[in-house]
């Protein structure tokens, strides 16, 4: 990593650790042409370690982890959609989150009207969503805007290309999740308990609903399943799979990468 984009990640890791407070407004507001992000994603302390070794010695220029091993990014050349892996042991409440992105200049306006929030600013960096500043830690989506900051990867040879799809299952309880895609004018395929957002970039969210209970919930049987990346290249000749917990695999398949985060639940979903 270079010390510019370094800096620029660790700045903009600090500035998005605040307030999961909640409430949404149903705003019939005009919609903004949006998009995916980034992901939210929270790591079992006792794997964030793990996970990010073995990430870090196979897609290193794509990666870069907070020198207080609170969190990482994994940065794709193509920047837009990234994902933040939250460490556990450190930010406990942070759950599986979507963040949505635009580039109209009537954007924030917007969607602080649509969500019935302000949000949180820090200089140019301004978060807000049903939650105030955030999403709900299972099924909580919000919208974040940079300024003129700019989120990018600078390094050659990046790894990771982009995003493809993103796999996760949220709560019957938070079937409004549905009209944020929609006010974000994100294309929505609807099928029974499930629907497929998918963004101007080709990024796929795959949510299902499903029961919200204490055992789901303790039984890691909500949030984020799995995440898939296109590499530029292959990185192993045959499929290759690094077990990380009970739970949670890296599997390298050609020029595809797949971070499955749920074990049990990717293998039905």
């Amino acid at each position: 990593m270079t010390q510019k984009f370094y800096s620029a990640v660790i700045w903009i890791g600090l500035l998005m650790t605040t307030y999961l407070g909640h409430s949404q407004s149903n705003s019939s507001e005009e919609r903004i042409d949006g998009y995916c992000d980034h992901i939210v994603v929270t790591i079992p302390g006792v794997h964030f370690d793990s996970l990010m070794k073995t990430l870090k010695s196979n897609i290193p220029r794509s990666l870069a982890i907070m020198p207080d091993n609170s969190k990482a990014f994994l940065i794709p050349s193509k920047s837009i959609p990234y994902v933040e892996f939250w460490n556990s042991s450190t930010s406990l409440y942070t759950g599986s989150q979507i963040a949505l992105g635009s580039k109209e200049k009537e954007a924030i306006p917007k969607a602080q009207r649509y969500y019935g929030h302000k949000g949180t600013a820090y200089g140019e960096l301004l978060t807000v969503g049903t939650e105030f500043a955030s999403g709900h830690p299972y099924g909580g989506n919000f919208f974040v805007s940079y300024g003129q900051i700019g989120m990018s990867n600078p390094n050659d040879s990046v790894e990771v290309v982009r995003l493809k799809e993103t796999r996760t299952l949220t709560p019957k309880t938070k079937t409004s999740i549905k009209d944020d895609y929609s006010f974000f004018r994100i294309r929505i395929e609807e099928y029974p308990d499930s629907f497929i957002a998918t963004d101007t970039n080709g990024t796929l969210i795959n949510t299902k609903f499903v029961e919200s209970t204490p055992e789901a919930i303790l039984g890691r049987g909500m949030g984020h399943v799995s995440l898939e990346f296109e590499l530029a290249k292959a990185i192993y000749q045959e499929r290759k799979e690094f077990k990380i917990g009970d739970d949670l695999k890296i599997i390298f398949d050609g020029n595809i990468l797949i971070i499955i985060l749920l074990q049990s639940q990717y293998e039905k979903f």
